[in-house]
C-alpha cells in the first residue's frame, strides 16, 4: 500500500484570553473506581452586553467627546487588518473600539498554567506569494524570512507545522494522514484518487475571464458561468453528479466542510466545498501549498502582531458601540463603557469601518436595510484540557491534528506541538472542537445556552475516552468555551446569489469589513476585508 497522504499535504500536492465568563465550575469524571475531579471554566464572549443590542439602547449620563479620522468598530482579523493597512499607509488618525477586554475576535487565544492555546482557529496556510499584502505583514514578523533564486518565499521553519502531523481513527487503528485508506476497497480507493486528480484540475482552470476558477481572495474568482453554478447546489450535490458514492470520501469531504465552514457536506455549496482545496495554490522553498503555519495560541500569534503597532489612543476596549449613523460631512459612534455603568463615548469621524458580523451591524448600522436576506452562523464548542504527559503512555508520540473517523467532533490538536525543548515537558494542552451540525444553528445556539458546564464537559470527555480510553484519568484542567455565532455558514447561493454583493455596499461614509462578507470566515479573507475597507474609507475622505 502507498504511503498514506495527509490532507493538507494532499491539498499541496493533489490541488479561541480575555474573556467574558458566563459560569463557573467544576466536574467530576469516572475513571475506574475513583472519582478524578477536573477543575474547569464555561467561558465565552461577552453575551450579556452583546445581547442588550437586540433592544433600543439609551445611555445617560457622562458621556466623553473623541474627534478622528476614521473610527474602526471591532476588533477582530478585519478590523486589526483595517488599522494594520492604514498605518502602512501613513495614516495614524483612527481609533479602534472592540467590546471585549482584547481583540482577536474568534482568534483569541487562553492560558492554562502559563501555557497558551487557541480558543478559535489554530492555523495559516502557506499562503500564496502574489497575495502582497498578506506577505508583507508576514515578512514584517519574520514569518517569511526571505526568498530564494527563484524567488520563492522562504519560510520560518519554527512556524511550520512541526511532523508529525495529522492521524485519523479508523477501523480501530490510527493511520498517518486525514485521507481515509486504512480498509478500503479498491473500488473506494479509486474514486479518492479519482478525485484528488480533479481537484488538481480544478487547481489549473481558467474561466471564460482568465481568471483562475479558484483563489484566494474569493472575490477575485472567474464570474464564468459555468462555474458559479456550483454555488447553486450543494457539494453533496456535485458528489452525486459526478458519481462519487463512496462512503469514506463522503466522510471525508463532510469532515472538511465542518473543520472549515461548520456545515455538514450536505448544507455547504459547492463552489465553497471545492475552493478550499483548490484555492490552496501557495508553498514556497521550504513549504508545499499544504502546509500551514501554526503557533501554540493559534492564530492569535497573528492578531498579536496586528494589534502590537497600535499606539494606547489608537485602541479602546471594553466599549461597546451600538450607533453609528452618517452626521452631516462624517459619521458618529457612540459606544457605551462596559465597566463604567453610565458612562459612554462618542465618536465624531470623518469616516468609519464596521468590521463586525452582519447580525450586529443590523443593530448598530443606523440606516441598515434589513431587509436584505441575512447570513446565518454556525455554533462551536471549544474545549481546552491540561493534562499530564509524563507517564502518560497514551500521548506518547502525539501528532499535532488527532481525528477519530465517524465523530460528532472534529478530535484535537496538540497546542505545544510547535514548542521546542530540551526535555520532554511535563503537561501539554488540548484543544479540542466540535461544531454544532446536528442542531438548526438557531436550536445550536439556544442549546448552548441552556447547556451547563458540568453536561459539557462530560460530552467532550465523553469524545476523548472513545479516543483514547482512560485519557481522563491525565486530564487537570477542562476549560470550554461557546461560541454562538462561530462563522458565517456559506450555504447555496451565498456566495455568489447577489446577497454578499448588497451587504459589502457602504452606506455614506461607512464602510464594512469582516469575513461575513467573503462568505467563509478564513484569515486571509477578513485581512483582505480590512484592507479593502480601509482604501475605501480613504478614499471616501479624499485623502489618497
Amino acid at each position: 500500500m502507498q504511503d498514506p497522504i495527509s490532507r493538507r499535504k494532499f491539498l499541496g500536492r493533489a490541488a479561541a484570553a480575555g474573556m467574558g465568563i458566563w459560569a463557573l465550575g467544576s466536574g467530576a469524571f469516572s475513571c475506574g473506581a475513583e472519582q478524578h475531579l477536573i477543575s474547569g471554566k464555561l467561558l465565552g464572549p461577552d453575551l450579556s452586553s452583546g445581547h442588550r443590542l437586540r433592544e433600543a439602547v439609551t445611555e445617560a449620563g457622562e458621556r466623553r467627546k473623541v474627534q478622528t479620522g476614521i473610527v474602526i468598530i471591532g476588533g477582530g482579523v478585519a478590523g486589526l487588518a483595517c488599522a494594520w493597512w492604514l498605518k502602512q499607509r501613513g495614516f495614524e488618525d483612527f481609533v479602534l473600539l472592540e467590546m471585549e477586554a482584547e481583540c482577536g475576535g474568534n482568534a483569541r487565544s487562553g492560558t492554562q498554567n502559563g501555557m497558551r492555546h487557541p480558543w478559535g482557529a489554530h492555523y495559516l496556510p502557506v499562503p500564496d506569494a502574489r497575495n502582497l499584502p498578506l506577505m508583507t505583514f508576514l515578512q514584517q514578523h519574520n514569518v517569511v524570512t526571505g526568498f530564494d533564486r527563484a524567488d520563492r518565499p522562504v519560510f520560518n521553519d519554527s512556524y511550520l507545522c512541526h511532523a508529525p502531523e495529522e492521524r485519523l481513527q479508523i477501523h480501530g487503528v490510527w493511520q498517518n494522514g486525514l485521507v481515509p485508506n486504512t480498509g478500503l476497497s479498491p473500488a473506494e480507493q479509486a474514486q479518492i484518487h479519482r478525485f484528488f486528480e480533479e481537484i488538481e484540475t480544478w487547481k489549473k482552470t481558467i474561466g471564460n475571464d482568465g481568471l483562475p476558477a479558484f483563489t484566494i481572495p474569493a472575490e477575485s474568482s472567474s464570474q464564468d458561468p459555468a462555474f458559479l453554478r456550483l454555488d447553486s447546489i450543494t457539494m453533496t450535490g456535485y458528489l452525486q453528479e459526478k458519481g462519487y458514492d463512496s462512503e469514506h470520501l463522503h466522510w471525508y469531504l463532510d469532515y472538511c466542510c465542518r473543520d472549515d465552514y461548520g456545515t455538514t457536506v450536505q448544507e455547504t455549496s459547492a463552489w465553497a466545498g471545492l475552493h478550499y482545496f483548490a484555492s490552496r495554490t501557495g508553498g514556497g522553498s521550504n513549504a508545499d501549498g499544504g502546509d500551514v503555519l501554526t503557533w501554540p495560541e493559534g492564530n492569535a500569534w497573528l492578531t498579536d502582531r496586528l494589534r502590537q503597532d497600535l499606539q494606547g489612543k489608537q485602541q479602546i476596549l471594553r466599549h461597546m458601540a451600538y450607533s453609528l449613523s452618517n452626521v452631516g460631512d462624517g459619521v458618529e459612534a457612540i459606544a457605551m463603557d462596559l465597566d463604567n455603568a453610565g458612562k459612554s463615548l462618542a465618536i465624531q469621524a470623518k469616516a468609519a469601518v464596521f468590521a463586525g458580523p452582519q447580525f450586529v451591524a443590523q443593530h448598530v448600522v443606523q440606516g441598515y436595510d434589513r431587509s436584505l436576506q441575512q447570513v446565518d452562523y454556525a455554533p462551536w464548542l471549544v474545549a481546552n484540557m491540561r493534562v499530564s504527559l509524563k507517564g502518560n503512555k497514551l500521548l506518547q508520540g502525539i501528532y499535532w491534528d488527532n481525528v477519530a473517523y465517524g465523530r460528532a467532533s472534529l478530535g484535537y490538536v496538540y497546542a505545544g506541538h510547535q514548542i521546542l525543548a530540551q526535555y520532554p515537558p511535563q503537561e501539554g494542552v488540548l484543544t479540542w472542537y466540535e461544531p454544532l451540525t446536528h442542531l438548526a444553528p438557531k436550536e445550536a445556539r439556544q442549546w448552548l445556552l441552556d447547556t451547563d458546564y458540568s453536561i459539557l464537559q462530560a460530552r467532550v470527555l465523553a469524545d476523548m475516552e472513545f479516543i483514547h480510553p482512560g485519557i481522563s484519568a491525565h486530564i487537570q484542567e477542562l476549560d470550554i468555551w461557546r461560541w454562538g455565532h462561530g462563522m458565517v455558514r456559506p450555504v447555496p447561493g451565498l456566495l455568489w446569489g447577489g446577497t454578499l454583493q448588497a451587504l459589502r455596499q457602504p452606506i455614506g461614509k461607512i464602510q464594512f469589513a469582516h469575513s461575513d462578507l467573503s462568505g467563509f470566515s478564513i484569515f486571509e479573507e477578513a485581512f483582505h476585508r480590512g484592507m479593502v475597507a480601509a482604501n475605501a474609507a480613504l478614499r471616501s475622505m479624499q485623502a489618497l
